[in-house]
């Protein structure tokens, strides 16, 4: 269980068992080699960002709202976070990350909400995955 609420833009739109991988982008690097000299030469270009994956499940006790909380996932719709807008990012260690943005890679569990129940309340709950990227 995760110490810590995470939060997008201190909105914690992530629901229940959240888990958050951060995995660094590959840095910025240029290659060159020379006819007639063995080896390469590699000069290093920079730290370019991050990508976040993000796991959870979100839960309600009416379908109606759980598809409104969906929707802050997806771009287009009124209250989606999917805007292109960078914001922080609160993990579930208590890491807060600056520039962060979600660009729509939003996937539900292919089986759709579900009845089910959390801390012993009863509603929908309906597994997902997204993606962040992060801008630094």
């Amino acid at each position: 269980m995760p110490l810590f609420t995470a939060t997008y833009g201190d909105v914690p739109i992530f629901g229940m068992a959240v888990r958050i991988e951060q995995v660094p982008a590959a840095p910025g690097q240029q290659v060159e080699a020379f006819f007639g000299v063995p080896g390469v030469m590699s000069v290093y270009g920079g730290h370019r960002g991050r990508i976040f994956q993000v796991s959870g499940v979100l839960f309600d006790e009416d379908l109606d709202t759980l598809n409104a909380l969906e929707n802050v996932f997806t771009p287009g719709v009124d209250g989606s976070m999917a805007d292109g807008v960078a914001r922080d990012l609160f993990d579930t260690r208590g890491r807060t990350w600056t520039n962060v943005v979600l660009l729509g890679g939003f996937q539900p569990d292919p089986m759709g909400p579900r009845p089910g129940a959390w801390n012993g309340d009863s509603g929908w709950v309906l597994p997902y995955r997204a993606v962040f990227h992060g801008l630094s």
